[in-house]
């Protein structure tokens, strides 16, 4: 879809709903005999994950370009690890802008969370998205194997 869509997507997610589904996803792979969960999480799916390491019971949490509204997570009060990745080019302010997760992450730090900043250089939002371009330049850059074309119908 497009840009608007996408927002208006994000706009209209029920935080609250998707932190307990997350939840309830936690839940169900402990009884099935996962040791340990984590979660990953890119865009409005990175700001999910902040608030999933808040208050779903995972292990840790690795967010990719993502903040949460403060409504929903409070960063300062995740207690499990968390490796967050963001674009030194991201202009998404206040969602996902380097000064942005700078200031999460320095809050997190004062308040002794354990969470690691990865920023990349040339890297804008969106970076490790496979169906662009330059995202599958990215994935290749960093050594990750490039997810195969799709076949044509």
């Amino acid at each position: 879809g497009s840009p608007v869509h996408r927002a208006q997507l994000m706009n209209n997610l029920d935080f609250k709903a998707a932190v307990a589904e997350l939840t309830d996803a936690v839940a169900y792979l402990r009884s099935s005999g996962s040791p340990k969960v984590g979660v990953v999480g890119f865009c409005m799916g990175g700001a999910l994950t902040f608030a999933a390491a808040q208050h779903a019971g995972v292990d840790c949490a690795a967010p990719f370009y993502g903040i949460p509204d403060p409504a929903i997570c409070d960063p300062a009060a995740i207690k499990v690890p968390v490796q967050a990745h963001f674009g030194k080019l991201d202009t998404m302010k206040g969602f996902s802008d380097p000064a942005s997760i700078q200031k999460v992450v320095d809050s997190m730090k004062a308040a002794g969370a354990p969470v690691q900043l990865f920023m990349y250089e040339k890297s804008g939002h969106a970076f490790m998205n496979a169906l662009t371009e330059r995202g599958r330049a990215k994935i290749k850059e960093i050594g990750q194997a490039e997810p195969p074309e799709a076949e044509p119908a």
